[in-house]
């Protein structure tokens, strides 16, 4: 069945500096792991493969030289800006494929958390997850977590029980 993709219009269409291969690593190398093909135990697989002198970066094939950095055993393409899990400080990968970070602190009213898949600093009230306790209708506590209210809302803080992650 080599071959099949080509001579019917189930093609693959891969991204620049890619060939299309019935037989490519499961594994292949990428800037955050160029050794991984050496160490792959799995079959072959079809799909796109990086052409010589070329590695995977995210989902492009991009010079070696362009791969970009790892920083506390994370990997970031060329320009990403991140924020370290504690929230000290926000780094951005440079074009050399160094990691240049500056010290932040999170305000008084902020905590490090995640939000729209980004960590950061962000203010208390929204990332709290507020368990109602309904202290006037004890039949309806349920065992479990829901949030019930953002900072648009007030609340009577009487009944509930606030619960920071």
């Amino acid at each position: 069945m080599e071959g099949w993709r080509q001579q019917t219009v189930c093609g693959i269409s891969c991204p620049a500096n890619s060939n299309y291969s019935s037989c490519i690593s499961a594994c292949p190398a990428s800037c955050s792991d160029l050794t991984s093909p050496s160490e792959c135990e799995s079959p072959c697989v079809e799909g796109c493969e990086c052409l010589p002198g070329y590695v995977l970066s995210g989902f492009d094939c991009v010079p070696y030289k362009q791969c970009g950095c790892t920083y506390l055993d994370k990997y970031y393409e060329i320009g990403e800006i991140f924020t370290t899990d504690d929230c000290s400080q926000r780094c951005q990968c440079t074009e050399s494929s160094t990691v240049s970070c500056s010290n932040i602190v999170c305000g008084s009213d902020e905590i490090c958390g995640i939000s729209n898949y980004s960590r950061g600093c962000y203010r208390s009230e929204s990332t709290t997850i507020i368990l109602f306790l309904m202290l006037s209708r004890p039949d309806l506590l349920l065992i479990g977590h829901h949030l019930v209210a953002d900072s648009c809302h007030s609340v009577q803080k009487k009944n509930i029980l606030e619960i920071l992650l």
